[in-house]
């Protein structure tokens, strides 16, 4: 089937962040750390403590967590922190099923109605964790 966007326009860009880019990109021990020390709000460190991973960090020190919801943020609010990416035609699969929500992109013939997307490989971990950590200077 054909992926049919609910918004369309000519000067959207449909971004996608597979799991090849989130599951180079992980929080570590170290990061956590760093990012729990600059939370200055009573309020905010409460919810710290009541994210779900934060009794794993503080347990095992090489436990590293997914920051899917980072990346996908920090593209939204800065693409330049994309370095590398490619734009394919892209058709998702949006028939209740096995392949219900399959994503699939090709290089060369696509099906019909398929839509262009880019498709992020690279992110600058760097610029990614200062928009955070400026971020976690407010707390």
């Amino acid at each position: 089937t054909t992926f049919k966007p609910r918004i369309t326009g000519k000067n959207i860009m449909f971004v996608f962040l597979p799991l090849d880019v989130c599951s180079k990109e992980l929080m570590s021990h170290d990061d956590f750390k760093d990012l729990e020390s600059r939370i200055k709000s009573d309020r905010f460190k409460a919810m710290w403590e009541s994210h779900y991973a934060t009794p794993m960090f503080r347990k095992d020190p090489s436990f590293k967590n997914y920051i899917w919801d980072v990346l996908a943020a920090a593209v939204a609010i800065d693409p330049s922190v994309i370095l590398e990416s490619e734009t394919l035609p892209v058709d998702v699969d949006d028939q209740y099923g096995y392949g219900y929500g399959q994503t699939m992109g090709f290089r060369g013939a696509a099906p019909e109605g398929a839509q262009n997307a880019k498709i992020v490989y690279a992110v600058d971990r760097a610029k990614v964790w200062k928009m955070v950590e400026d971020v976690f200077n407010k707390l």
